[in-house]
């Protein structure tokens, strides 16, 4: 359990033409009550509905992390209603939970997933995949976005896990980003917590340092906001080992031909 309440939230845009035909098409072993959608293991997540609005369109195509099909893509730009899907957050388990959510309503005719915890969205059959490995690189893939400026790389959305965000300067981020992508990877599947000071060694550099940045509450209330504030890392300098292609480093960009 976390001491921070954290709530992952997902949505999802369709076609249909109103929410009678939503429930319709919704597979007969899941079913909508009220205001939760009743899944295949008989749990719940909270489900709301929205119509349609001026910006989402916009907003889905610039968050893309993996190009929509052209069908998904047209879903998208006609949609009429959003599901959005509300869970608990805060470890990996349920955030595998919230990720196998969204089948259901993908199923039913969904076009894609945007993630409001880090501004990420994924075509529903990308979505699906992930789903379906729904091991820790395909966590990370779906639910952290990495953000990269010429002074610094961070992420965006670790709090789904449980775990401070990370930053590091951008020259020491890898190739491709990938040394940040490997220590997020180690950090979500840790369950160590970090102290001011603390070492954490990869294969092929140094030993970098770690400085706690706290929670500087400007996201209080938003679905980004993550409590434990971020991990910052410094290397003094990173050993550049013969780096494979970031489709053969993180299976599942691989699975997914990225």
């Amino acid at each position: 359990m976390t001491s921070h309440p954290i709530e992952i939230a997902l949505r999802i845009p369709g076609t249909w033409a109103n929410e009678e035909l939503l429930a319709q098409a919704i597979p007969s072993d899941c079913k909508l009550t009220g205001n939760s959608l009743v899944l295949t293991d008989r749990s719940q997540v909270e489900l709301y509905v929205r119509p349609r609005d001026r910006q989402f369109v916009d907003v889905f195509k610039a968050s893309n992390r993996l190009d929509p099909t052209g069908q998904e893509s047209e879903s998208v730009r006609n949609y009429h209603l959003q599901v959005c899907l509300v869970g608990p957050g805060g470890s990996m388990q349920s955030a595998s939970a919230m990720m196998r959510s969204a089948i259901p309503i993908l199923q039913a005719g969904g076009a894609g997933v945007f993630v409001d915890n880090s501004a990420l969205s994924f075509g529903a059959s990308d979505w699906c995949k992930m789903a379906g490995f729904c091991d820790a690189d395909a966590l990370t893939f779906g639910f952290v976005n990495i953000v990269r400026s010429k002074q610094y790389t961070y992420t965006v959305g670790m709090q789904v896990f449980g775990k401070p965000d990370l930053i590091m300067p951008t020259k020491s981020a890898g190739q491709e980003g990938s040394v940040i992508i490997d220590l997020m990877l180690k950090t979500a599947t840790s369950d160590q917590s970090f102290d001011e000071g603390h070492q954490m060694d990869l294969p092929y550099a140094r030993l970098f340092k770690v400085h706690k940045i706290i929670d500087d509450k400007s996201l209080v209330g938003s679905p980004m906001h993550n409590p434990w504030g971020r991990l910052e890392f410094s290397c003094d300098r990173i050993e550049q080992p013969v780096y494979k292609s970031l489709s053969q480093r993180n299976a599942i960009r691989n699975k997914l031909r990225f």
